[in-house]
């Protein structure tokens, strides 16, 4: 690892592509670590991220939002609420969701078509704001925001509920069976509106006008104990119900990844009931992001990737953070320009709480920022 001071406050590190061998050792080390210093992350595309500094500046933007008419359904919906990751996998978590923020957009016919003004100037950037939680908290509740705490994601909770029946949501399974045991010694619980299955728990606002019963439990859940429980740092996720918070988040260091994706080239389909693909052998390629669809099964898309920052839409992005959060410090991260690679930091092994090379170094990253020397020297070991 090597870092250059490009300006006041922002920084890039380089590193070398070795292959991560020891991925447990890493993730061993940075267990500890990241609870020295209470890490907590939130993760996602620059023009989600930077959202109001670019409408400041005059794009005409619009959100990177998954689901938000599920999010308003039950109370969370961003900006007026935010959430934290928090635990050993904050990092691995928050760019997971910078990959499911492209994903839910590649199934655009012309994805180029999203944001196009700050794509030409900014690119298809990721970035992480990292917090100390321990501050974060403090200051919480000195300016008196509403916050609570989380094991998991409730909008997943809300789903498996519903009997969505996707194989990720299984991780859901315990909490969200605690979230319905609550709910059924309170006087408003239905079970007839429960694990009706997607299609049937998508159409109910349709045909009743009001949302269903499960979403109507877990919103009076989080507003009825999430809220009065006070703070666990054990929990997975800090959710700040607050649109002040949310336009004034504070982080202590932004992580910039590099504008990797080639959209000049649009992208391959594939149809996996007729065609005999290697999905995972394409995921395995460097030159390909590969999204695959919950909803069509069986559909897949391939964009390319760049071998080259082109136009350096990181730096340009890097000023952007730096605007959005002056006293943050930015970091900018890349491999060693001989290795012909982009540092993506988004997830897209999808696999939400995971260790790859790109969680390593910026992990690593993070600790030489936080002036963890010990622990740098530790992982850097490791990535020999």
């Amino acid at each position: 690892m090597r870092k250059q001071e490009i300006d006041k406050d922002i920084w890039r590190y380089f590193f070398p592509a070795n292959p991560l061998s020891k991925q447990a050792e890493v993730q061993a080390i940075l267990k500890p670590a990241f609870k020295k210093i209470n890490l907590g992350t939130y993760g996602g595309m620059n023009t989600d991220v930077f959202y109001e500094t670019l409408l400041k500046r005059g794009y005409p933007v619009q959100r990177e939002e998954i689901c938000p008419e599920d999010d308003d359904s039950i109370g969370l919906r961003m900006p007026n609420f935010w959430p934290v990751n928090q635990s050993e996998w904050a990092l691995s978590t928050a760019m997971y969701y910078s990959f499911y923020q492209i994903k839910h957009l590649s199934i655009l016919d012309d994805l180029s078509s999203w944001n196009p003004e700050a794509r030409q100037d900014f690119g298809w950037v990721s970035a992480v704001e990292v917090y100390d939680t321990t501050k974060l908290v403090g200051r919480l509740r000195s300016e008196k925001m509403d916050f609570f705490t989380t094991s998991l994601t409730l909008m997943e909770c809300v789903r498996y509920l519903e009997g969505w029946g996707i194989k990720r949501l299984e991780a859901y399974r315990d909490y969200s069976n605690e979230i319905k045991a609550w709910a059924q010694k309170q006087a408003f619980f239905d079970a007839s509106e429960w694990n009706l299955g997607r299609e049937k728990s998508e159409a109910f606002f349709k045909e009743h006008g009001r949302i269903s019963n499960v979403r109507l439990c877990v919103k009076e859940y989080w507003k009825m104990v999430l809220l009065n429980k006070g703070y666990n740092p054990g929990d997975k996720e800090i959710d700040i119900v607050s649109r002040a918070f949310s336009k004034n988040r504070n982080p202590d260091i932004v992580l910039i990844g590099e504008g990797f994706l080639d959209l000049g080239k649009g992208f391959v389909e594939f149809d996996l009931s007729k065609e005999d693909v290697d999905i995972e052998a394409l995921k395995r390629d460097e030159s390909k992001m590969v999204f695959p669809y919950n909803r069509y099964k069986g559909r897949v898309r391939v964009y390319s990737i760049r071998e080259q920052d082109n136009g350096d839409h990181a730096l340009a992005t890097a000023k952007l953070a730096r605007e959005h959060h002056p006293n943050a410090k930015i970091i900018l991260l890349s491999y060693e320009l001989e290795e012909r690679k982009l540092f993506r930091l988004v997830k897209s092994d999808e696999v939400k709480e995971g260790m790859n090379l790109e969680v390593a170094l910026a992990g690593q990253a993070i600790l030489d920022a936080k002036n963890e020397k010990d622990y740098v020297r530790q992982i850097g070991e490791c990535l020999k």
